[in-house]
């Protein structure tokens, strides 16, 4: 898998600019993005590197891109951010920030960093860059032959002061041919020294000190960035000397920091200063010929982001968010039907209640019966149509027909006992080839019965009871 680097430029120091592309393009700043392809990022070695300096057109193809923004364009500042969605996050960033910055919020462009794993959510990392050459740069990451584009601040390349690298150009023994991570670098620009330094997980400073060469430098050539040894730095940096940046040191660190941050718990697995809307133009059509295995190298490219967790996240989000909507749903239903069911019991007692006579009505206020309204309804109903010679379905035609319906059901030939009470009927299977006490045979002739209309309960051994007015929670 190869990753290529790209260091952008500076933004010019002097001039007064109106923030047009074309100001850029006079100044030949789209010739001076510097670059790195690494081939193998498992077997880092200078022979597996090719550098140069020019156009983003004049890049070779890559499966991943990341752009180092300078320090010194981004201003990254620690601060407590509230926790809102990004609509409203993004309308209080300027406000947030006007206390840190003397110029206007508005010539900004105001991005906050992801939170730190392990740290408190309100606690963020500003990134404020100026409008115009933000846009400017990326309008120009645009033209990268791929489809992962990833922009950080350079700081992040570095090591912390207290980390185990070591700081200065000490090698590695393993590969003695590649250094390892400084803690503070220096490049050159014009007659200034750019100095920049690491100072938290996403945070990081730069400053430019002006550095005129003087005759001597001139006359050995020397007008390079080893000359920035001989400046005094700030005390607080104690004993620490600046190293100049080179993909030496770069692109190892580099491809290091792909790797560590490749997990979805790492502190800047998905830091990213480009905007939410950018597309590179790995889409366009490839040329054919000599060149077809450039689009080659971009479906292979387009098959590894199917692998990349950052491709998953937003269907993983609105998956969980569809699950949680469905059981919220049904949720939502069995509460409604047990709503339902209540009110439908209240209304059914109610009308009971008005229908009963005074007799029933004695019978309701004392008794085992108190506070149970439909049996004794029903018992009130069922003795004023027997009285008038109707039949009703506790009767015993009506409850033997509905034990045929079931022993049919059931395919089962006769019974081994049938006893009718005043409003129910009682049965017995024979003992043969099932065992109608085991629990599975109870489920099955309940189930058979409830597909039926019918309401069977079970009584023990093989003997049941059919009830009448299936439905109605009660009995008589």
């Amino acid at each position: 898998m190869s990753t290529l680097l790209i260091r952008c430029p500076l933004k010019p120091f002097a001039g007064a600019f109106t923030g047009l592309a074309g100001e850029w393009e006079d100044l030949a700043c789209a010739q001076r993005f510097e670059w790195c392809l690494v081939e193998d990022v498992d077997a880092i070695s200078p022979s597996s590197m090719q550098s140069g300096i020019g156009s983003i057109d004049s890049m070779p193809y890559a499966d991943e891109v990341l752009a180092l923004l300078p320090t010194l364009d981004v201003r990254l500042i620690e601060t407590k951010v509230p926790l809102a969605n990004p609509k409203k996050l993004q309308a209080i960033l300027p406000t947030l920030l006007e206390e840190y910055v003397l110029s206007s919020t508005a010539t900004m462009h105001i991005s906050a960093l992801p939170p730190v794993p392990g740290q408190p959510a309100m606690d963020r990392t500003l990134a404020a860059i100026d409008r115009s050459w933000f846009t400017w740069i990326t309008s120009q990451l645009e033209n990268v032959l791929t489809s992962r584009v990833r922009l950080i601040p350079d700081c992040l390349l570095l090591s912390l002061p207290g980390d185990a690298l070591v700081s200065g150009l000490a090698t590695d023994p393993l590969s003695p041919s590649l250094a390892k991570s400084p803690t503070l670098m220096c490049v050159r620009e014009g007659d200034a020294l750019v100095y920049c330094q690491r100072t938290g997980t996403q945070m990081g400073l730069a400053w430019a000190e002006y550095c005129a060469p003087n005759a001597q430098q001139h006359a050995n050539a020397s007008h390079d960035y080893r000359s920035s040894r001989a400046l005094p730095l700030p005390s607080r940096l104690g004993s620490m000397s600046a190293v100049p940046f080179s993909w030496t040191w770069a692109a190892p660190s580099a491809i290091a920091f792909l790797a560590a941050n490749a997990s979805s718990r790492a502190p800047n697995f998905a830091l990213n200063l480009l905007p939410a809307g950018f597309k590179s133009r790995v889409g366009v059509s490839m040329p054919t010929g000599p060149s077809a295995g450039l689009s080659g190298g971009v479906r292979g490219a387009t098959a590894l982001a199917w692998v990349d967790p950052l491709t998953w996240q937003p269907a993983l989000r609105w998956l969980g968010l569809g699950i949680v909507t469905i059981a919220l749903g049904f949720i939502a239903q069995l509460a409604w039907l047990g709503v339902s069911n209540w009110r439908w019991g209240q209304q059914m007692e109610l009308l009971a209640m008005q229908s009963l006579n005074p007799a029933s009505m004695a019978k309701l206020n004392s008794g085992t019966n108190q506070h149970e309204v439909l049996p004794v309804f029903l018992d009130q109903a069922l003795s004023a149509q027997r009285s008038q010679g109707a039949v009703t379905d506790a009767d015993f035609a009506p409850l033997a027909a509905k034990l045929q319906q079931l022993s049919n059901a059931l395919q089962v030939q006769s019974l081994q006992q049938i006893q009718y009470s005043a409003n129910a009927m009682e049965f017995e299977f024979k003992t043969g080839g099932l065992d109608y006490s085991s629990h599975e045979t109870v489920m099955r002739v309940i189930t058979s019965a409830r597909n039926l209309g019918l309401f069977v309960t079970h009584l023990g051994g093989t003997r049941y009871r059919l009830e009448a007015f299936a439905g109605l929670g009660a009995r008589p």
